[in-house]
């Protein structure tokens, strides 16, 4: 069976979508947060930023806008849109989480999201 290389590279990328859901997934499922060390304890978080990040950058490349946008462009976009979700649920987690932080990184993020749309990442 030869398919198509474009249908073989949208399906590895939807792999690499679905990857992080699925280990995200069993790893709650399988923990209880009572029962883990203090380090363990990140490992939510951590996968929560790769769910985010992988279907910004990977579902940017399947909408067609890896065309318009560069690949690093969409990189440090991708880690700033994950980043900042992320961000709030550990502050929340931790009961740490006010209106003013929300506004705080909310307007950071959209100042470096607008910052990383204008600059220009080509090599001198």
């Amino acid at each position: 069976m030869n398919t198509h290389p474009n249908l073989r590279r949208k399906v590895r990328k939807l792999g690499l979508i679905l990857l992080p859901y699925a280990l995200l997934a069993a790893f709650l499922f399988t923990t209880n947060p009572q029962n883990l060390p203090a380090a363990l304890l990140l490992v939510p978080f951590l996968l929560l930023f790769w769910c985010l990040f992988s279907t910004i950058y990977y579902g940017c490349g399947l909408l067609g806008l890896a065309r318009v946008v560069t690949r690093r462009k969409r990189l440090v976009l991708a880690f700033c849109l994950a980043l900042l979700p992320t961000i709030l649920l550990i502050l929340q987690s931790i009961n740490q989480l006010t209106g003013r932080d929300t506004l705080i990184f909310s307007v950071f993020i959209a100042v470096l999201a607008l910052y990383v749309g204008r600059a220009n990442f080509k090599k001198r």
